[in-house]
């Protein structure tokens, strides 16, 4: 088998992977993902902190993953690259702890 032959099947295993998996079932236990929106979501990225709102994810009611449909996903990159306008942002700057100080 050639190079490409090798490549060209592990990319078809990949691919036929994927596929096979349900986007509102969860990919671990394999049931049903509950709806969720979230009103105020906050994650830091790049030095600083934004809050996102109306974010949408499906959640798994036995084990807790948290999927993240393809809009939402999108919806996160707009926000990181700027492309919302009015997002509310500011540094992000980490708690700091006096625990050593003792």
């Amino acid at each position: 088998m050639s190079e490409e032959q090798v490549i060209a099947k592990e990319e078809e295993t990949t691919d036929d992977i994927y596929s096979e998996l349900d986007e509102d079932r969860c990919p671990f236990c394999h049931i049903d993902l509950d709806p969720k929106t979230e009103d105020q979501w906050l994650r830091s990225y790049d030095g600083r902190e934004l809050w996102l709102t109306d974010v949408k994810s499906l959640v798994c009611s036995k084990c807790g993953v948290q999927v993240y449909p393809e809009e939402t996903l999108n919806y996160f990159e707009e926000a990181r690259t700027g492309g919302i306008p009015n997002l509310k942002s500011r540094e992000y700057i980490p708690d700091t702890y006096d625990d050593d100080d003792e």
